[in-house]
């Protein structure tokens, strides 16, 4: 018998090898799925304890208004009940009001009015400029500053300082916006 399958000794040697050689290759792929899995697993974790730090950090009340009150800023009554109408509705919800309309009417001044006469009744009140990439994240990074979610010194990037306030805002659930 042992001289039926001598011929065949070869392919089956052939065989063997590419069984072992497909072998590491799947342990190799369940080793790499495995720890991918672990690092989602431990992103997850960080994410979550970030989340939890993050509250824990956090300095409320918090205002970065970085323009003065005017102290010459009179009538937009009805403006102003409006907004407060709306924005300080007790609903858990975000609400956001916009004011729009032509440049040097009076939508910043406004803005600031209600900013400062309507502040104790908010936790947090950030005044953010969108008149450039730069200018906005200046303002982004100093209301986490401001906050305490991050030092003055820290080396975040803008998009770091973006998502670490936008996921700030998303997790108070009580977040009243108003846009300029």
């Amino acid at each position: 018998m042992g001289a039926t399958w001598k011929p065949f000794r070869n392919d089956f040697s052939k065989i063997i090898s590419k069984i072992r050689q497909t072998t590491r290759r799947i342990e190799l792929e369940a080793q790499t799925l495995s720890m991918q899995q672990s690092v989602s697993r431990h992103e997850e974790i960080k994410r979550l304890l970030a989340a939890k730090t993050v509250q824990s950090l956090v300095r409320l009340p918090c205002q970065y208004v970085q323009y003065p009150r005017n102290a010459k800023f009179a009538g937009r009554e009805g403006i102003l009940e409006d907004m407060h109408a709306h924005l300080a509705n007790s609903s858990q919800e975000q609400r956001v009001y916009s004011l729009f309309g032509l440049g040097g009417v009076g939508k910043t001044q406004i803005t600031l009015e209600y900013l400062y006469r309507y502040a104790e009744e908010y936790s947090a009140i950030f005044c953010i400029s969108a008149d450039t990439i730069i200018k906005l994240g200046q303002d982004i990074r100093g209301s986490i500053v401001r906050l305490g979610l991050i030092n003055e010194d820290s080396k975040f990037s803008d998009q770091q300082c973006r998502t670490t306030f936008l996921n700030w805002l998303q997790e108070t659930g009580k977040s009243s916006v108003s846009s300029v």
